[in-house]
């Protein structure tokens, strides 16, 4: 029987680097938008395949929410 990864070990296969606020840093392969789909740059085979096992998995993608600032009045 084969066991199934936690989360984390699936984060620590892909050689993910843990910062702040639980967010993480992939140095292996970059994410960018090519003619509307995404596109992985990796470093290696082996990244790009530890990479598809994680997005083969629920993604979720979090939109922030606009910072924005009341402008001030102007002096009449």
């Amino acid at each position: 029987m084969t066991e199934e990864l936690t989360d984390e070990q699936k984060l620590e296969l892909a050689g993910a680097v843990p910062t702040e606020k639980g967010k993480f840093l992939f140095d292996a392969c970059h994410l960018g938008v090519k003619d509307g789909h995404i596109v992985a740059e990796c470093d290696d085979f082996e990244a790009s395949k530890e990479l598809a096992l994680l997005l083969s998995e629920e993604v979720f993608i979090r939109v922030k929410p606009v910072v924005t600032t009341e402008p001030e009045p102007k002096p009449d």
